[in-house]
This record gives C-alpha cells, sequence and structure tokens, in this order.
C-alpha cells in the first residue's frame, strides 16, 4: 500500500532561472543550450525553442483553470481533461510539475510540450529540458 505525506499533495511554485540545475524535494529539474535537438524516447528530456521563452520560469503544480496546446494540436485543452484522458490520479496530478513562462505552460514535464513552444525551421536557439522524478514514499 502506497501513504502519500501532506507536502506531497500541498501546492509548490519554484521560481527559476534558464540553464541551471535544480534539486527539489519532489524532484530534479535542468537546461542547458543545445546545438540540436535530436528525437528522444525519453518522456523526461524534451528541446524547446529558447526565444519562446522568459529568462525567469516557474516550476509548479497543476492550478484548476490551467489550459495548453499539446504538441501537434491546433486547440486549446484544459489540463484537467489532458490528465482524465491519460487516467492520471489526484495525487499523481498534484505532483507533476508544470513549466510556465509569461503566463503560458510550456510543458508537461514527463508528458507533453505545449505547440507553440515546439522546435520549428525558425528556431535560433534551442533549449534541452530534463526532469528527474522521485517516487513516492512508501511507508
Amino acid at each position: 500500500m502506497i501513504f502519500l505525506r501532506n507536502s506531497e499533495l500541498a501546492p509548490f511554485q519554484h521560481r527559476i532561472e534558464l540553464k541551471r540545475t535544480y534539486q527539489f524535494d519532489r524532484f530534479g529539474f535542468g537546461s542547458a543550450a543545445s546545438s540540436q535537438a535530436p528525437l528522444s524516447a525519453d518522456p523526461n528530456v524534451e528541446y524547446v525553442d529558447a526565444d519562446t521563452l522568459a529568462p525567469g520560469c516557474l516550476l509548479r503544480n497543476w492550478k484548476e483553470g490551467d489550459w495548453f496546446i499539446p504538441l501537434g494540436m491546433q486547440e486549446k485543452k484544459k489540463l484537467s481533461d489532458f490528465f482524465i484522458d491519460e487516467k492520471i490520479p489526484l495525487f499523481q496530478k498534484m505532483a507533476i510539475p508544470i513549466l510556465v513562462s509569461n503566463g503560458e505552460i510550456v510543458w508537461i514535464c514527463g508528458m507533453r510540450l505545449d505547440e507553440r513552444h515546439k522546435i520549428t525551421p525558425k528556431t535560433v536557439r534551442i533549449l534541452k529540458l530534463e526532469y528527474t522524478p522521485r517516487d513516492a514514499h512508501i511507508e
């Protein structure tokens, strides 16, 4: 049986700078400039157009009313609907970090990139994002 501490369901928000590495209680996160964007089978690594991001970003959990444009789509989707479609339970969705820049969701860490931040032929600067999840505490 898995028991979660209240702190694992508590809202979180971390202000971060790009091109740095961070270790938080629940996860690690890093970003670095990249000269290329290779296809990766690792869902915890993503490449984005660096020029679509503000210098300071937020890593926070899901909030009611959040929406994004999933990679490959043209229409926005509520994050709550995305989590339902992906069959993500409440305790898990509260723990998933969301990278936000200028109020826009950039990446649901380990899950899906927003279409507005993907690499395109016009991309000049590439940023590699890496998320390191930590397992839930088992007691």
